[in-house]
């Protein structure tokens, strides 16, 4: 059977989910310490270790200030969570954004969502504040559409209008969307070539309405739940056409730039690299029997995902500092020499880009004491096991404060040294190792849905 742990049971939740007004005031610049009345920056509580005022996106305090060395220099800066649908990290990580588009330069922000949807409509929101945002969310992974979401939507749209010379982007890197992906190959290569199209549809997900429908099916449900493996022979088909297809866009590239572009033939490469590595994922999650199984699924998403990411920014927003917004696992600093977990050994994106950009990634890992989530929105809160005595978020509860911020490398004198289990399917990690900041909640409540994702 799958591993009933809650990253497993985060993955199941997968399963389920298938305009600004001109009266609206300006996004207000925070007061900077320096201005004239300003209080004075919180005194740290040991060395490296700073109380926050809490997590709600609208405080306007200046207990972040302690960032600003930290996120100077960056090119990316990657915001994690410990568990997708927890309320109070993700209006922590939203506060955290716009204090970085504010005061850090920030003019990008990169969702762990397929990136299609977000292109089409979430984009067109928040740089024109056309639509509604709610309509604009929805095209944000289910697991992100708590109602803190819409509004920072609009706080977006709001800030673009009001700062032409500072706008700030959205996109997304995840690849779940061949139902997407397999039809805009086939669109580009053109009637001559639909056999190499018609190699793709043996892929999961390929001839599908849309996710809806995918997550509907029943075999799908059984791949996810672990009760049925990927037929061997369906996705050694899927990985030979993904093979030919790859290899016609390669051999041909200079004859289809010519007749569209270098952004245009590299999405399509990309559209075609994301289809197999979407059923190469299912096809390993379907057979997990242990953490080992769960890495190998980890090895083929992020790789794929790091590819959009670059891919997308490349194209569309070069030289950006932008912000990424996923699990903690995937924007950590060198995951896969994490022993013993689903990390071990995954060139995992946070992995990649550290080695890409040195010190000009930083990460910034999120953590909660009393943690409860919501997988779907029909389903009953499940308050998770607290963390055990020798995790950091022990460590950080021992304090006695509600919200913390902790930089690293720390002090002996405010964490134990060495080797601490961290997040909520614990890893036991050396935290200075893989991220440069740390916040900490006591509470962090189930996220509260704004629309049901089966309506």
């Amino acid at each position: 059977m799958i591993l009933r742990t809650p990253i497993a049971a985060g993955l199941l939740a997968l399963v389920a989910f298938a305009a600004c007004s001109s009266d609206d005031p300006e996004p207000a610049r925070p007061v900077s310490p320096a201005d004239a009345g300003a209080e004075p920056l919180p005194e740290p509580i040991a060395p490296g270790l700073y109380p926050l005022a809490g997590s709600d996106p609208d405080l306007d305090a200046n207990d972040l200030d302690r960032l600003d060395a930290i996120v100077a220099g960056a090119a990316i800066v990657g915001i994690g969570e410990s568990v997708h649908t927890t309320a109070a990290q993700l209006h922590l990580r939203i506060r955290l954004l716009r204090r970085l588009v504010e005061r850090g330069g920030l003019r990008a922000i990169a969702f762990e969502s397929s990136w299609r949807g977000i292109a089409d409509v979430t984009e067109p929101y928040v740089t024109t504040c056309s639509g509604a945002p709610e309509a604009a969310a929805k095209r944000l992974h289910p697991v992100w559409w708590d109602a803190s979401v819409p509004r920072f939507l609009e706080w977006l749209c709001r800030w673009n209008q009001a700062h032409p010379a500072e706008v700030v982007h959205v996109f997304g890197f995840d690849i779940r969307q061949p139902w997407l992906d397999a039809p805009a190959h086939r669109a580009y290569v053109g009637p001559a070539k639909a056999a190499l199209a018609d190699g793709l549809s043996a892929c999961l997900g390929v001839g599908f309405a849309d996710e809806a429908a995918f997550f509907a099916d029943p075999d799908v449900l059984a791949y996810y739940e672990g009760t049925e493996a990927v037929p061997e022979e369906g996705h050694a088909q899927c990985q030979a056409g993904v093979k030919a297809a790859l290899e016609d866009l390669e051999t041909n590239r200079a004859a289809y730039v010519a007749s569209s572009s270098e952004e245009t033939w590299d999405l399509a490469r990309l559209a075609v690299t994301q289809v197999g590595a979407f059923d190469e994922t299912v096809y390993l999650l379907s057979r997990v029997r242990s953490l080992a199984d769960l890495g190998k699924a980890n090895q083929a998403r992020d790789p794929a995902m790091t590819d959009a990411f670059r891919t997308i920014r490349r194209h569309r927003f070069p030289g950006l500092k932008t912000a990424l917004w996923a699990h903690n696992g995937h924007v950590m600093r060198d995951a896969r020499s994490v022993a013993d977990s689903q990390w071990t050994g995954v060139q995992s994106l946070g992995t990649s880009l550290g080695e890409e950009h040195g010190e000009a990634y930083v990460v910034i890992g999120q953590a909660s004491w009393d943690t409860t989530v919501r997988f779907q929105p029909w389903l009953d809160e499940a308050r998770l096991p607290r963390p055990t005595a020798r995790s950091l978020e022990a460590a950080l509860e021992s304090y006695g404060v509600d919200a913390l911020l902790l930089t690293l490398p720390a002090s002996p004198s405010t964490i134990p040294s060495g080797e601490l289990e961290v997040g909520v399917d614990p890893v036991a990690l050396v935290p200075a190792a893989h991220f440069d900041a740390f916040t900490w909640l006591r509470t962090s409540p189930a996220i509260a849905y704004f629309a049901d994702p089966r309506e």
